[in-house]
């Protein structure tokens, strides 16, 4: 009776062994996909942010240009066009907890806590 009891406790370390192996597996293929797609949605981001940084420059270099012919002078167009990037910046830097810091942490958290665990809360 003693052997049997032992044998059945062995089988229940060894499953509980097999048991928490498997779940630290589990944890870390569960934070290589969160990271991989972290990653790659913030490549994502940096290449379309890049696209559009071209053509800013390129739409800010006619605008200045447009606007010089315009007003007669070269220099008061891209004088304008400067001063409506100095208003954006400033306004950006003012609301950039709203704008940037808090929609990026909710872009990660989202990433982070899968549908399924904040359904389980």
């Amino acid at each position: 009776m003693p052997a049997q009891e032992f044998n059945k406790a062995e089988e229940l370390i060894s499953q509980l062994k097999n048991y928490i192996n498997t779940e630290i597996e589990l944890a870390k293929l569960t934070f290589a996909e969160k990271v991989s797609k972290i990653f790659s949605q913030f490549i994502a981001v940096l290449l379309v942010g890049v696209i559009f940084l071209f053509f800013i420059i390129f739409f800010s270099v006619a605008l200045g240009y447009l606007l010089g012919q315009w007003l007669g002078q070269m220099w008061i167009g891209f004088l304008l066009v400067a001063g409506l990037y100095l208003l954006i910046g400033i306004i950006t830097w003012l609301l950039r907890e709203k704008l940037i810091r808090i929609p990026i942490m909710n872009a990660i958290i989202r990433q982070l806590f899968s549908k399924e665990y904040l359904d389980k809360k």
